[in-house]
């Protein structure tokens, strides 16, 4: 009975795959403002709502938040520019 109460006061996030930025849920940022990409609010295997800004897995599913290779291909392009 206690849980009802305490899942609906658990602050949810928003974070960017790619670079790690992440925001509130209550903001209206659908997109990192550091790279462009599109900020998740929930895991993509689950639906689970991200409640740790710093988790690289998903609490329920344990599938990963980010997209390592896209970041790797991005850290790549910036260091030859």
């Amino acid at each position: 009975m206690g849980t009802e109460f305490e899942n609906e006061h658990i602050k949810t996030y928003k974070i960017c795959p790619v670079c790690n930025f992440f925001c509130s849920t209550k903001e209206k940022d659908q997109f990192c403002s550091l790279c462009g990409e599109k900020l998740k609010e929930y895991c993509s295997s689950c639906g689970c709502e991200i409640s740790n800004p710093y988790a690289n897995f998903c609490r329920s599913c344990g599938e990963p938040y980010r997209i390592e290779n896209k970041s790797k291909a991005r850290t790549t392009i910036h260091k030859k520019i």
